[in-house]
């Protein structure tokens, strides 16, 4: 006859293998154990933001602390607009709009749908520039890996005159490009952007990580790259030569 402590051994000892056979599973097919914090993450919409907007389309970037396929719905509309793959860093390009008309949308996270209505006005008319690419680079806090994942925030300044912010996505290599074609201003009117103006550059990375602000005075009409970004040095200017302040 058993024993009552051989009783609670035997019973230890299959509650021990119950929660090592899964776990085992578990490390096999991902390689490590980091599984905990992601219950914890949210998947709530954060930094939302409207950019691009133009007559007939608009861009919403967003960021999610744990990744998710983004999805958008606008309001009347039936089928979203989908994310190719999950994400923590989101971008959706709303395409074939009216112009001139209003747009109210709602945003989803692996189909659950948050019921905060955003909202947005196309414009009467559709401007069709010439793609005019600006591209950078961001560097991790190491000073030397770049930065994998992330949001950038673009703002042109030419004779007191702020763009319209625009918004890139950071991709695996630290990398993001812009494309100021169809820039306008805060009041709709098209923004020059072929000459000297002031870039100031906003990089995002998580909800709980400083906000690095960067400001360069570049000549659009020639400079096509933005200097690197290092978001361990907020406020340094690392590019010998360049205005960064």
């Amino acid at each position: 006859m058993q024993t009552r402590f051989q009783k609670l051994f035997n019973f230890f000892s299959l509650a021990l293998v119950a929660i090592s056979l899964p776990l085992t599973v578990y490390i096999l097919k991902n390689g490590n154990l980091d599984f905990t914090i992601e219950a914890f993450l949210s998947d709530e919409p954060q930094n939302v933001v409207i950019s691009n907007i133009n007559g007939e389309s608009f861009k919403v970037s967003w960021y999610t602390e744990k990744p998710t396929t983004g999805m958008l719905r606008l309001s009347g509309s039936l089928e979203p607009y989908t994310e190719p793959e999950d994400t923590k860093y989101h971008e959706l390009n709303i395409v074939n709009l009216d112009p001139n008309s209003n747009y109210e949308f709602q945003l989803l996270s692996n189909g659950n749908l948050f019921t905060q209505t955003y909202s947005t006005n196309t414009y009467p008319d559709t401007l069709n520039q010439d793609n005019h690419w600006l591209i950078g680079q961001v560097f991790s806090m190491d000073g030397y890996t770049p930065q994998n994942g992330g949001l950038v925030y673009l703002t042109l300044i030419h004779n007191g005159i702020n763009s319209a912010q625009t918004v890139s996505i950071i991709n695996e290599n630290g990398g993001y490009k812009i494309n100021l074609a169809n820039l306008r201003d805060n009041n709709g009117n098209s923004f020059n952007h072929n000459t000297y103006c002031d870039v100031l550059v906003k990089v995002y990375t998580s909800s709980d990580s400083e906000v690095i602000e960067k400001r360069f005075t570049l000549d659009l009409a020639l400079e096509k790259q933005i200097p690197n970004i290092y978001l361990a040095e907020p406020g340094l200017d690392l590019i010998p030569g360049v205005e960064g302040r």
